[in-house]
């Protein structure tokens, strides 16, 4: 056995040129010479000194068998399903494996410990390593030797990092979690309650930051956030171990909104933005709801754990008894994503976009199965000359009632180009339209390409006589109609919707400046063999016709249902009119009875 000194060398450097009575010595408590601890760190004694310690952790919270093996439970699920940057899996060896593995002995687990430590210590320990060996101090100091306890202890105390700021949000939790957990393992220190203070403080501010006043997260963090969330379990629970609270009453309210939109991740058979299956996310969730005390609404519990069952036992409520749920569908334009959801129960036709990167990221699921994972893109020629996107999207109009979801995102760029996206859910009808429409205020001729990409699994059939596909995947059917060009092939089309592998591909041109092309998708059982028929609609207004270039109109026939969309790339100086539409608007998506009646679902004002 040696000195943690010897294993210290290249950290702090004052702190390492020292040993360990010396070390023990520069250490003040706030009870001076009066309690165990303090003046066994005085008197430099080591084995004194970390029993004291370990004593010290049970005072300020005592874990019987069955808390502990609770605990360890907690860390397990949220250390391996959430999978977290911090350490991406309890690996063979790991302090984290050390902590979890119940069959080590006191000399293997030390054995280890001092192992782990002189194989890592010139290159630094990452966060995740220095944070497990916080936690194998406070669950497992009783299971190692003295000097490797105290080994371990100057190893996380003599790290220096950088002071994090708040204000970057999920970026600096790495920091914020290993300082936290720091600060806690030496209970009684001087200065560590002001240090905890201003860490809780830091850790409120930051989820402030991350959040919008709903406590959406922002889509920057979207990808692995459920990682993330478990990180935060994980320091919270950390500081309840050491009966220290991070979260004041505000706070709690925004984690409590925070877990409801995270939840909107999860649909039976996927997780969007992670690669995790919706049981493990729902496990994890459950997990971090538990942990943070969040008080959930009764549906969302019962429809997260009949997730974490993978649908083997069957909780939900009956429909009749109405069981509370958060919102199914929300926007957020500070945090730059929307997500346009069926409901809660049955199962799920869901949509995400989020609009942070240059191009919008989109997950579609119908019926629980993921369809479209990935980058909503395109390349856009006018006159010739090729037009790029400049920036990211903003959500120019965003509408939700019992019937439809809607969302559309004005292009980022400044130009004599925009390039606008549309979205809209029916929520009660398995149907969803993807629409894009270009103006430019030149001209010369638009060619515009659109991709995206689609998940593996999914079989593409074609129509021989339309241009209607069928997307397959077992007994599960996708009707793809490329609704804004003639529906035969007889017929010459400037709109061509094809699939690549893993894609699915639409070009569309025109001679004049302006460009809506519009995709309608359904899935319902009740009309997969109806008879389909769409067309154009002409467009009037004051009496005269207008042209493509201005507005256009289509409708579409599927069995007993028929649905019509109009939009306009120009404001009309009299209200048109297309097929029982009288509108200003720029779009309008309205369903028509047998009888001609029009029903408007989604209108948008020009």
């Amino acid at each position: 056995m040696v000195s943690s000194s010897q294993f210290l060398n290249g950290l702090h450097p004052q702190s390492s040129e020292i040993s360990d009575e010396e070390w023990l010595r520069t250490l003040s408590f706030r009870d001076g010479r009066s309690s165990p601890l303090a003046e066994a760190a005085q008197e430099g004694k080591l084995k004194a000194f970390s029993r004291a310690l370990i004593a010290a952790y049970d005072e300020e919270c005592p874990l019987g068998k069955g808390e502990r093996g609770r605990v360890l439970k907690s860390i397990r699920i949220l250390a391996t399903m959430g999978r977290s940057p911090l350490d991406t899996a309890v690996r063979e060896g790991s302090l984290l494996h050390c902590l979890l593995d119940p069959e080590l002995s006191r000399d293997e687990l030390s054995g280890r410990v001092e192992a782990i430590i002189a194989s890592t210590v010139e290159g630094r320990a990452d966060l995740s390593t220095l944070t497990a060996a916080c936690w194998l101090l406070r669950l497992r100091g009783d299971r190692l030797e003295p000097q490797t306890f105290l080994t371990l202890l100057r190893w996380v105390c003599d790290t220096v990092e950088e002071e994090p700021n708040p204000e970057e949000g999920c970026a600096v939790w790495d920091t914020l979690e290993l300082q936290t957990c720091r600060a806690l393992c030496l209970p009684g220190r001087k200065g560590a309650r002001k240090q905890l203070r201003r860490l809780a403080k830091s850790w409120r501010e930051s989820l402030e930051a991350m959040t919008d006043t709903d406590g959406t997260p922002h889509a920057k963090w979207l990808s692995g956030f459920l990682f993330r969330f478990a990180q935060l379990a994980m320091v919270s629970l950390f500081a309840e171990l050491m009966n220290v609270t991070l979260w004041d009453g505000k706070s709690q309210k925004r984690l409590e909104n925070l877990f409801a939109r995270t939840s909107l991740l999860i649909t039976a058979k996927h997780v969007a933005f992670h690669d995790c299956s919706a049981s493990e996310a729902a496990t994890l969730l459950l997990t971090i709801a538990d942990v943070l005390r969040l008080e959930l609404s009764p549906g969302l519990r019962e429809q997260l754990d009949d997730w974490h069952r993978e649908g083997k036992r069957r909780r939900l409520s009956a429909v009749k008894s109405r069981p509370r749920f958060p919102a199914s569908s929300v926007q957020s334009d500070w945090a730059e994503w929307a997500h346009l959801r069926s409901g809660w129960q049955g199962e799920a036709d869901a949509v995400t976009v989020h609009h942070v990167d240059l191009f919008p990221e989109i997950d579609v699921v119908v019926k629980d199965l993921p369809l479209f994972v990935g980058e909503w893109s395109h390349a856009l020629t006018v006159g010739g000359k090729s037009v790029p996107n400049a920036g990211e999207g903003t959500c120019c109009c965003w509408s939700l009632d019992k019937d439809a979801a809607f969302l559309e995102l004005q292009m980022g760029g400044e130009g004599p180009v925009d390039v606008y996206r549309q979205v809209v859910l029916l929520r009660k009808e398995n149907v969803l339209l993807l629409a894009d429409s270009i103006r430019s205020k030149e001209v010369g001729g638009i060619d515009y390409q659109r991709t995206i990409p689609v998940v593996s699994g999914w079989d593409v059939e074609e129509d021989t006589l339309s241009r209607e596909f069928q997307l397959v995947r077992g007994e599960n059917r996708v009707r793809v109609f490329p609704w804004t060009g003639p529906q035969m092939r007889l017929h010459r089309s400037d709109e061509v919707l094809s699939f690549r592998p893993g894609e699915m591909h639409l070009q569309s041109r025109t001679d004049g400046r302006s460009l809506y092309a519009a995709t309608l998708f359904d899935w319902s059982e009740k009309r997969r063999d109806e008879v389909i028929d769409w067309q154009r609609v002409t467009v009037v207004e004051n009496g005269e016709y207008i042209s493509p270039d201005v507005a256009v109109a289509h409708r579409l026939r599927l069995g007993k249902k028929q649905w019509i969309v109009y939009h306009s790339h120009q404001k009309p100086a009299f209200p048109r009119s297309a097929m029982g539409i009288h509108t200003l608007s720029e779009t309008v998506f309205a369903s028509l009875s047998s009888s001609g009646e029009v029903t408007t679902l989604v209108e948008v004002e020009l």
